[in-house]
């Protein structure tokens, strides 16, 4: 059979599948042979994802907004401060921009309004809604109040720090900045201003559940060392 070479619908010229008498099982992509006979599923889908992957406008737009350049912290940040699968899903959805606020459902028709659900004078998108409102602003100020209290550290919070989260950080602080978000988004599902009490009962219930879960697991230095700053 004659040689040829199949594009895969890339404009790279690197994506090439070349092709001698072709074996649909065992090829040679990307000048590396490929052998489904023996290669793991998991190296198929990467090689489907880098010909079909692209990269989310709504990544697109963390990168532009923030100056990224290391998308895998970010991503795996909820996995790392949390067990909860409802903390994970809502990181996931402030990051890919796809909790409904008042802007996206005033588009659709599904608001009356645009504006913010606690100042109700801007235009409430997610950065407004988690940080650049003057109601919010006063419950990150009391969180920054409560932190330096609790261990003598004075936070000045970005941006950047409340959407993403401090990358550089290995202790409780990011998840308690989690449920502090948490708390911002229930509050205006329930049409009330954030309630910093609502949120520290948040905080010791969470406590709580994880130190009984600590105690069934023999893992109380574990948690002790999570909790530190709050004991």
């Amino acid at each position: 059979m004659r040689s040829s070479i199949i594009n895969m619908n890339s404009k790279s010229p690197g994506n090439l599948l070349t092709v001698s008498n072709f074996d649909p099982m065992n090829f040679e992509y990307n000048a590396q042979v490929f052998n489904a006979y023996v290669c793991s599923a998991s190296k198929f889908i990467q090689m489907l994802i880098s010909i079909k992957a692209k990269t989310p406008n709504s990544f697109k737009k963390l990168i532009a907004d923030f100056k990224l350049s290391d998308p895998q912290k970010i991503y795996s940040l909820p996995y790392r401060i949390a067990s909860e699968t409802y903390v994970w899903s809502f990181q996931y959805r402030m990051l890919n921009f796809i909790l409904f606020t008042n802007d996206k459902l005033f588009k659709i028709s599904l608001s009356d309004s645009d504006k913010c659900s606690f100042c109700g004078t801007y235009s409430e998108d997610l950065y407004h809604l988690f940080f650049n409102c003057s109601t919010v602003r006063a419950f990150w100020n009391r969180f920054t109040v409560w932190w330096a209290n609790l261990c003598g550290e004075n936070l000045s919070l970005t941006l950047k720090d409340i959407i993403i989260g401090l990358l550089h950080r290995t202790d409780v602080l990011n998840y308690l900045i989690t449920l502090g978000k948490i708390t911002i988004w229930e509050s205006r599902k329930n049409n009330i201003s954030p309630n910093f009490r609502l949120f520290l009962h948040k905080v010791r219930t969470k406590q709580e559940v994880e130190k009984t879960i600590a105690i069934k697991n023999r893992k109380l230095r574990d948690f002790y060392k999570r909790w530190e700053p709050l004991l």
